[in-house]
């Protein structure tokens, strides 16, 4: 499972991050979304989703976007 974060801070934030999770829960391989505030940065939000595979989108400037893989536990 790949998580996949797309941030922003710019005044319509949360407009364009509420479009854009329209659009990632209509893709096959989009399992789920959730849109996040920060509680200690006025105005920064992450749209956090979920994949089957790594997610190849063309995203508007100024997003900024990390990507991780789900890690099993190490033995020990």
């Amino acid at each position: 499972m790949i998580v996949h974060f797309i941030e922003s801070a710019a005044p319509e934030a949360r407009a364009v991050l509420e479009r854009l999770r329209t659009q990632l829960v209509q893709h096959p391989d989009c399992l789920r979304t959730e849109l996040l505030v920060s509680t200690r940065q006025v105005g920064l939000y992450l749209l956090m989703s979920e994949w089957r595979a790594e997610p190849q989108l063309a995203l508007p400037a100024p997003l900024r976007v990390w990507s991780f893989r789900a890690v099993a536990p190490a033995d020990g």
